[in-house]
């Protein structure tokens, strides 16, 4: 199936998500197979948000929030230093960490963190893998802070190698917005690896036509976690996006977008995210 460009349905997407007085759209009408979540102070939308969707690179955040659980409960610190061999950095993936430094190094684990979650570099998420949680022991790990809809079998070189493996890494959009506000609630980690992470969240690189190209007030800090799957059979896999929206006011709206098996390219993907962000603040505000 033909990918559908950006030109054509830029227009449509503000129409389907500003027709009616909230984001609930008929999904037999998308060209995108897409289910969201949105935490607001004055109204919780919900579109599809218990479905498992693939989660491609936004497994990082919970894994992100992992190490930072188990540095803190064994005492260690994230300037401790992970050696990064070239086997470590596989070539036919995307890997800004094998860019800057191909012959391998050692760099804080605060580094090769940054590295996963700002610049989803999969290299880097595969690292702390193999030196801290398997996927196993994550999925384990996530089920005992009692997120159980969530599910990560695979690593990045494992979907890498046969991209079909990306439909076993699933989790719903509520239960990811649920993870985010317990997350800036405090409730997963103490309060300086909390700061830590928010922070590190709110300089993300990728994805940035997503949640954050919507229009918000000046000064508005957005920390989200995007993941972008592989194009098979004429459909991208899974774009996503999962974010946190804090206004300068202080009020904090958690909005989570998952499309799976999209027929629309990728930018016109992320415009559509956009879209939906756009129309849910709108209410808010």
């Amino acid at each position: 199936m033909k990918v559908i460009s950006t030109s054509r349905y830029i227009s449509l997407f503000f129409a389907l998500v500003s027709v009616v007085t909230s984001v609930e759209v008929c999904a037999e009408t998308q060209p995108v197979d897409f289910g969201m979540a949105f935490f607001g102070k004055k109204n919780i939308e919900h579109i599809r948000s218990e479905e498992h969707f693939p989660l491609s690179s936004v497994m990082k955040l919970f894994q992100g929030v992992a190490v930072l659980d188990s540095v803190s409960r064994a005492g260690l610190s994230l300037d401790m230093g992970i050696k990064v061999s070239p086997e470590d950095l596989k070539a036919d993936t995307w890997s800004p960490m094998r860019d800057t430094y191909p012959e391998g190094t050692t760099l804080p684990l605060a580094e090769i963190i940054r590295y996963s979650i700002q610049e989803s570099d999969n290299n880097a998420c595969d690292i702390l893998f193999s030196h801290f949680y398997s996927p196993a022991r994550l999925t384990e790990w996530l089920k005992d802070k009692e997120f159980d809809d969530i599910e990560i079998k695979y690593t990045e070189d494992e979907m890498h190698r046969d991209p079909s493996l990306a439909y076993g890494n699933i989790g719903s959009p509520f239960s990811t917005a649920e993870f985010l506000e317990s997350l800036y609630n405090g409730d997963l980690l103490d309060s300086s690896m909390t700061e830590w992470m928010t922070k590190t969240l709110e300089e993300c690189n990728t994805g940035l036509g997503r949640i954050p190209a919507a229009p918000y007030p000046a000064g508005t800090k957005i920390g989200h976690k995007t993941g972008t799957g592989f194009e098979t059979d004429g459909f991208l896999t899974g774009i996503n996006d999962a974010a946190v929206i804090t206004l300068p006011n202080g009020k904090r709206y958690i909005l989570v977008v998952f499309v799976r098996q999209s027929a629309l390219d990728a930018d016109a993907t992320d415009a559509f995210i956009s879209a939906i962000a756009q129309s849910a603040l709108q209410k808010e505000l």
